[in-house]
């Protein structure tokens, strides 16, 4: 699978990057911030996008929503470290297939990953 991985952590961009390659998917990016996000996606049309949703400039909600403008197709998971009910329905209703809290297993990671990948 082809994935753009969005995290304002440079040690969470590194550390998704390695769990990813040991599955055998390809990392097509990283991007540290929302604008970023959407210029990369748009450079590189991921299968799948990890959006992290608190985002140094705008929010991963906000980063989707443009994402989604331009390609109602996208897959885009999001992640926080943040697990309210609100957040979670924002990033839903943005336009994520799925929302993952932070911490994760790496086999939480995978299931989001396949379930947002299978989601229309």
């Amino acid at each position: 699978m082809r994935v753009l991985i969005v995290d304002d952590r440079k040690e969470m961009l590194d550390v998704i990057e390695e769990v990813l390659k040991m599955r055998g998917d390809h990392v097509v990016g990283k991007a540290s911030t929302g604008e970023q996000a959407v210029e990369l996606y748009e450079k590189t049309t991921p299968d799948l996008v990890l959006m992290d949703i608190l985002l140094p400039d705008i929010s991963g909600a906000s980063a989707t929503r443009k994402i989604i403008e331009k390609d109602k197709h996208a897959k885009i998971l999001a992640i926080s470290a943040f697990n309210r009910e609100r957040l979670e329905k924002d990033c839903l209703e943005a336009g994520c297939k799925v929302f993952l809290a932070k911490p994760f297993s790496v086999k939480e990671l995978y299931d989001a990953m396949e379930e947002t990948a299978k989601s229309d």
